[in-house]
């Protein structure tokens, strides 16, 4: 059952660039005619809401999935879109904006007008999200409030109730994410918190710790609570898939140092008790040095299986870590069973967003380590694979060579280049010497089943 359907206006150029600023008038906004008109409606429908004269700014989400300062969801389950808008009360001249809004409008009788407005929290909103519980879907919105002098942020749920909101719980957050965790078609809400500030259905920790509820007959309850690393300075990724068989989990990346991270995993265990899979004191668990790595690429499921592969990077043979122009093996991992396990290496080149998985010929099978190493070269663009002997400038034989070009460019667009994939203007081609003969040859079509694109591993 599609138990919530939520629209997103398109939003400026500059926001999908990454640098949409605070305020930004909704007129700017680029997007097609008919959803330009509805918009405008809206605006209109707001601003006559509001006091003669009183100017407004549109306030845009910061994180996550929804990032328009309008977003469209049938809050009250009548088949009918309501849009939930923020924005701020343009003040007095001075350096501080004035706090958030919330505005609910609704459509009736085929126009758009403003059924409630609330204050909100702080200057920023961090991110919108959805939640639904029980079998006719009872929804609510999840609204995270930019707290920039806290040291945490704060989140608000509410549900809609004779047309306005109404605030069913609160607590403060360093990470906030939805997730069916039991796979009851519910979506519960883990959270974060550094602090020892306890809500109503907290426990006490002593340490950084998730939190897991879930929305049930009206009110909120606590499923559960796990330590999380306390050495963690930053969360830089959250990941949602599978862990273990067939169990829904949370992946955080986390930075521990200026250049050192690591991943924690959130999840049921057999007994349906909320836990760190790979971190916790009271129980004496601890595989965190299983995930650390030097670089940031993320966890993220490498091969569309639904299983979330933990990234581990070393340096290919003959770079150091701290050169500056160091290409890096990507080793990936799973969660199966209570361990963290070997699947496959690969090459991630950040830049472009592919990997090249590595055949599994070109890993030395008693210990683990790379036989082949790369080179970089900027001119042509182009990743070059040879077997590793002594160092990086006595070479051993070419082994495959990986370059980025214009679709339309048809200079290498001949017998010793073979494409390897298109996307859009960019095509990937490779190239294999023919005087390849050794164990670690590969063939095209090996170099095409391996390589993936548009992966989000940075």
């Amino acid at each position: 059952m599609n138990r919530m359907v939520s629209v997103l206006f398109l939003v400026p150029l500059l926001m999908l660039a990454g640098c949409l600023p605070g305020q930004m008038d909704a007129g700017a906004v680029i997007m097609p005619p008919m959803i330009a008109i509805e918009q405008k409606e809206m605006v209109n429908a707001l601003r006559s809401s509001l006091p003669a004269g009183q100017n407004i700014d549109f306030v845009y989400p910061l994180n996550g999935e929804h990032r328009s300062a309008f977003v469209l969801s049938d809050l009250n389950k009548d088949r009918n879109r309501e849009a939930i808008v923020f924005y701020r009360v343009r003040g007095a001249p001075g350096p501080e904006p004035t706090q958030i809004r919330i505005n609910i409008l609704s459509k009736e009788s085929g126009s758009w007008e403003s059924t409630d407005d609330i204050s909100g929290e702080g200057m920023d909103i961090d991110k919108v999200m959805f939640g639904y519980s029980g079998f006719y879907g009872e929804q609510f919105v999840i609204i995270g409030f930019a707290m920039p002098d806290e040291a945490e942020n704060l989140f608000r749920v509410y549900t809609r109730e004779d047309g306005r909101l109404k605030s069913l719980y609160e607590n403060t957050y360093i990470v906030l994410e939805t997730i069916d965790i039991n796979n009851d078609g519910d979506l519960e809400i883990v959270y974060i918190r550094n602090t020892t500030r306890q809500s109503s259905i907290d426990l006490p920790m002593s340490n950084p710790a998730a939190h897991l509820i879930k929305y049930e007959n009206g009110r909120f309850i606590r499923l559960g609570e796990t330590q999380t690393d306390p050495n963690v300075i930053e969360y830089v990724n959250i990941a949602k898939g599978n862990a273990d068989i067939n169990k829904n989990a949370l992946y955080l990346d986390g930075r521990v140092s200026a250049s050192s991270y690591n991943t924690q995993i959130l999840m049921l265990d057999e007994d349906g008790i909320f836990t760190n899979a790979v971190y916790s004191e009271n129980s004496g668990v601890n595989l965190l040095s299983q995930t650390e790595r030097i670089r940031v690429p993320r966890s993220v499921d490498v091969d569309r299986c639904g299983v979330i592969e933990i990234p581990r990077v070393v340096p290919l043979p003959g770079w150091d870590e701290n050169d500056e122009d160091a290409l890096f093996l990507t080793d990936w991992y799973e969660y199966i069973d209570g361990n963290v396990s070997y699947c496959f290496a690969s090459f991630v080149n950040i830049r472009y967003g592919y990997i090249f998985r590595f055949p599994p010929n070109w890993i030395n099978r008693q210990t683990g380590e790379s036989m082949v190493s790369a080179v970089y070269f900027p001119y042509d663009d182009e990743i070059v694979f040879f077997r590793f002997e002594e160092n990086l400038h006595n070479r051993g034989e070419e082994l495959l060579r990986i370059r980025r070009t214009a679709t339309n460019n048809d200079e290498y667009l001949d017998d010793d280049y073979f494409e390897i994939k298109t996307i859009g203007s960019i095509s990937y081609m490779g190239m294999i010497q023919d005087t390849v003969t050794s164990e670690l040859s590969v063939t095209r079509n090996m170099v095409i089943n391996l390589f993936a694109e548009d992966i989000a591993v940075s």
